[in-house]
């Protein structure tokens, strides 16, 4: 195996086989790049808050809307939405000024600096303010954003940001529930393997037969971060590439026609385990199992479907299906934020997007995989006997 940076595990043509081929360039003024940071802070929030209950994710969007309620980290976000930014403009007006040795007043001030997503929370065994940084990005942009936005933003928060929030907690001293600092690191959280391949879901009504299947894969982090087993991940704290999450766009070249049938038939029957009160990706491979006896030709067609070598796209298709029945409302505004034109047409829902997907998204591709799996289960039972 080739040299991976940072302690990954996978190289650049490995990631590409585990997230089902076919990987072409984000394509121009389209919502994916924006799309991507919803789906990984999603799943992230959802890791923040089981760490830390009273914690909140703040996206880019929404990082100046500061007000949870939560006095101590409200007043922490405040300071550093005013803290974390170029200090001076890195312009050719102040790199002269500075060459004269002019005062740092006569300067201009450079741009606020938003991270893609910051978790903030207060932890109570600690007795610290904790923050965590969360930078999104394609892998063809890896060391640029290890460079440019992990490392300085981490510095900021790190230096003037701790700086003034620790001046402050130091004068509520007396307060005995006060933190006593504050802490500034990459997440570390790592995408989990059986959720890094995530759909971009069509327009609904759309002919799914017919359709191009695109998916976001978040396979290529693991060239830059070790890939967690199970609760456990082996991640060096100091590593750079700490709080760097990576993906790669993908669109499907099919080999053989999509059973739409068989998918439209496994709705149906989840909608009638649903409507059992049935947590639908906590059903046991059993259930799968039997299905799939009772469906031996619908087996048939899915293990055809699944020999071509696609089972990536083939969790797509079945999800796509799927999630309708999983998640609910919340599919349509898959469907509808799959169709903006620009990531700027609807950052202002960041926050909601984020929030919805957050419980919707692990149970759909949880579902969906298990489908999958048991299809392949059952057919090699078939083939031994």
């Amino acid at each position: 195996m080739s040299e991976h940076p940072d302690g990954g595990v996978l190289s650049t043509t490995e990631f590409d086989v585990l997230c089902g081929g076919n990987r072409v360039k984000v394509p121009p003024r389209t919502a994916i790049p924006w799309l991507a940071q919803c789906y990984a802070a999603a799943l992230y929030r959802n890791d923040f808050r089981r760490r830390y209950p009273g914690g909140e994710i703040y996206p880019e969007s929404d990082i100046r809307l500061v007000g949870t309620g939560q006095a101590f980290t409200d007043r922490a976000l405040a300071i550093i939405v005013k803290e974390l930014r170029n200090y001076y403009a890195k312009n050719k007006r102040n790199r002269d000024l500075i060459a004269k040795g002019r005062p740092p007043a006569e300067l201009t001030e450079g741009r606020a600096l938003r991270p893609d997503v910051l978790g903030l929370a207060l932890d109570n065994y600690q007795v610290t303010i904790v923050c965590e940084l969360l930078e999104v990005s394609t892998v063809d942009q890896a060391e640029n954003t290890i460079k440019g936005d992990l490392e300085p933003k981490l510095a900021l928060l790190r230096g003037p940001v701790k700086t003034f929030v620790d001046d402050w907690l130091s004068g509520l001293a007396l307060n005995s529930s006060a933190p006593k600092a504050f802490i500034a690191n990459g997440a570390p959280w790592i995408i989990p393997p059986e959720l890094m391949i995530v759909p971009i879901f069509p327009q609904p009504g759309t002919a799914i037969a017919s359709f191009k299947y695109r998916w976001i894969c978040f396979g290529p982090t693991y060239n830059y971060r070790p890939m967690p087993i199970g609760n456990f991940q082996l991640e060096d704290p100091a590593s750079p590439a700490r709080g760097l999450i990576l993906y790669s766009y993908h669109e499907a070249v099919r080999g053989a026609p999509v059973p739409v049938e068989v998918f439209e038939k496994l709705t149906k029957w989840l909608e009638e385990q649903k409507k059992r009160e049935t947590r639908l990706e906590l059903l046991p491979l059993g259930d799968y199992h039997q299905y799939w006896r009772d469906n031996s030709a619908d087996l048939k067609r899915m293990l055809g479907y699944l020999a071509v070598g696609v089972t990536a796209v083939a969790v797509v298709a079945l999800a796509i299906f799927l999630a309708p029945v999983v998640a609910g409302a919340a599919s349509a505004l898959l469907s509808n934020l799959a169709l903006a034109a620009t990531a700027e047409a609807t950052a202002l829902e960041m926050g909601a997007v984020i929030a919805a997907l957050s419980n919707t998204l692990p149970a759909l591709m949880r579902t969906a995989h298990n489908i999958l799996i048991s299809a392949n289960n059952m057919g090699s039972l078939a083939t031994v006997r």
